[in-house]
């Protein structure tokens, strides 16, 4: 697959275009809320291999045997996440990176709160305005499962400059500058997995995705 296609493809906002994008939420688990990614690890050619993966699972049409399953690497998915998804996310977040360990998911991002205020429709409370306030990284760790066509993340926790923040904080981020751009996002509850997947299973340094 040639990257022109990539850069193609990225610039529609249609319905697919939106279940790709879920679909890369379940597979990195808030991809836009990970870790600041070590441009050394990402390539374009590892973009365009899980590109065309991507391609597969939406085509329905992933390898028969041994099991109908295509897994993702770390590099694959950061690439893909730099290149592709990256210049669709909000100006205020770059830099994103994700590891991966058995069931669990782990990242950061530089985020820009001084663009993400400006974008917002209203601007924060004084105390969490005179906070947050910059550039900060933020880092996540939780863990995931998609089992049967329903996804689950579960977040442990969610740092500031390396500082676990308190719930409340956490609460008011999700609100502010998650739930505005997609309203049924939540935290709480499963959802389905898109292109008829059955299963994804987080790794040591990969994501094994099932039909």
């Amino acid at each position: 697959m040639k990257m022109n296609s990539i850069s193609h493809r990225s610039g529609h906002r249609d319905s697919t275009r939106e279940r790709r994008v879920l679909l890369s939420v379940a597979l990195l688990a808030l991809c836009t809320i990970v870790r600041a990614a070590s441009t050394d690890a990402l390539s374009r050619e590892a973009a365009a291999s899980a590109a065309d993966k991507l391609d597969k699972i939406q085509a329905g049409s992933l390898p028969q045997l041994p099991q109908r399953s295509v897994r993702f690497s770390e590099a694959e998915a950061n690439s893909y996440l730099y290149y592709v998804i990256g210049p669709d996310l909000s100006p205020g977040v770059q830099n994103i990176q994700t590891t991966f360990t058995p069931g669990r998911v782990r990242g950061t991002a530089d985020i820009d709160f001084d663009k993400l205020n400006r974008s917002a429709a209203q601007s924060p409370s004084f105390v969490w305005g005179y906070l947050l306030q910059g550039t900060h990284k933020i880092g996540v760790v939780g863990t995931f499962a998609g089992v049967g066509g329903k996804g689950q993340f579960t977040l442990e926790s969610v740092s500031l400059d390396g500082v676990v923040i308190p719930q409340t904080l956490v609460n008011f981020l999700i609100d502010r500058y998650l739930k505005q751009r997609f309203p049924t996002f939540s935290l709480d509850r499963p959802f389905p997995l898109p292109y008829s997947i059955d299963r994804i299973q987080v790794e040591n340094g990969s994501v094994l995705v099932a039909a």
